[in-house]
């Protein structure tokens, strides 16, 4: 798992902060929390959703809210030697966590790692449904029924539609 949260991970949700992470609930900080509020320009009073995923980002883990306490604006006048003034506005946070951590009580799926490549080989599916799977190695399209190989096509859409011909169509 992470230690930091990534930039590209905080999003706006109808109004509402949210910052959906790998990261483990245990490393994330209030400061890490308000360099983010900082980027978004947050008022006091927003509350900022903290959650917690998967490292395959499937699962939620743990989520808890954070809230902007106070908003402190500072101008900053720096005066340079040949007599001009640059003046820049400086904003400070205060963020305070909300909530308590919630952790979700589900134990995790475990799926092999032959399963995740190959869902064929998943115990999940039925001899009834065909899979449409790209081969890399053929660079082709290949219909699965039954866990056989009943046919190869170059494109995806004809693939598809001969799945259907075999039952219920899975892309995977």
């Amino acid at each position: 798992m992470s230690k930091t949260i990534a930039p590209q991970e905080m999003m706006m949700l109808n109004d509402n902060p949210v910052i959906r992470t790998v990261c483990s609930p245990q490393f994330i900080t209030g400061d890490m929390v308000k360099r983010h509020v900082r980027r978004a320009n947050l008022a006091v009073g927003d509350t900022v959703m903290v959650q917690c995923f998967s490292h395959d980002r499937e699962h939620l883990i743990a989520e808890v809210e954070y809230r902007v306490t106070a908003r402190v604006t500072s101008i900053k006048v720096v005066e340079k030697p040949d007599f001009s003034t640059h003046q820049s506005e400086e904003t400070g946070y205060e963020v305070r966590q909300w909530s308590d951590w919630c952790y979700v009580d589900e134990p995790l799926p475990t799926v092999s790692h032959a399963q995740r490549l190959d869902p064929v080989a998943s115990s999940e599916v039925s001899d009834d449904r065909a899979i449409v799977k790209w081969n890399v190695g053929k660079r082709a399209y290949e219909v699965i029924s039954a866990g056989e190989v009943v046919g190869e096509y170059n494109d995806k859409d004809a693939a598809l539609y001969a799945a259907s011909a075999h039952g219920t169509t899975a892309a995977a």
